[in-house]
């Protein structure tokens, strides 16, 4: 199945080279005529590399952790099975909610969204932008459960960090959890879709049911 795009890299790593090359001529040019204009370009020129260079490898690690996310999602345990992105109309807002996976498990259809926060965000940035996560999934499971007869649940899925390094997670016996929703790594998931599916419900999906929805992913 297809996740979210993968970032593109030639074009960043095209602009750092380009631009170390500027930075070279400039430098060389200050050298020979003394010229304080071409000395500043120059250094200019070398912050703009480093950006540059941040940026294409920062687009070569998501590239990477999308790849072992679709062999994880590829190896799910026997009953559960995954579908794309979707976005759910929000009545009151003007942007639609959107959510990264749709997964069918036995018992529920549960709401993955993915947390992108890099390991370099500070542990009060990541707990922010993972609780903005679990609201958006809220939201949505609440406009859902007004739409369809079925349980739902909700898992964030964090491809970078590892949930349980922050302070101010909850932790139980299970994963860490961020405002009553689980947060696991790709590693975790297969383990973590079954206890997230039993809890959901008592009863599995009725065959009829269950169906349908997997006809729509």
């Amino acid at each position: 199945m297809a996740l979210r795009s993968k970032p593109v890299v030639l074009p960043w790593l095209l602009a750092a080279a380009l631009t170390a090359l500027l930075a070279g001529s400039l430098f060389r040019a200050y050298s020979q005529t003394h010229v304080a204009l071409f000395r500043m370009f120059g250094t200019i020129s070398v912050v703009l590399v480093g950006f540059f260079a941040t940026r294409t490898f920062y687009a070569l690690q998501e590239r990477d952790a999308l790849d072992r996310l679709a062999e994880v999602l590829e190896g799910l345990p026997t009953g559960f099975a995954v579908g794309p992105a979707v976005q759910v109309p929000d009545p009151d807002g003007r942007r639609p909610l959107v959510v990264d996976l749709v997964i069918v498990g036995q018992r529920s259809v549960i709401l993955v969204g993915i947390d992108v926060t890099r390991p370099v965000a500070t542990a009060s940035a990541a707990r922010r932008r993972l609780q903005r996560l679990a609201w958006r999934l809220w939201r949505v499971r609440r406009i859902l459960e007004q739409r369809a007869a079925v349980p739902l649940s909700a898992l964030i899925l964090a491809l970078y960090r590892d949930p349980g390094a922050g302070p101010g997670a909850e932790r139980g016996a299970g994963p860490v959890f961020i405002e009553g929703v689980p947060v696991v790594t790709p590693e975790q998931l297969a383990t973590a879709l079954p206890r997230v599916d039993a809890e959901a419900a008592a009863e599995p999906l009725p065959p009829d049911i269950r169906a349908r929805l997997l006809e729509g992913l």
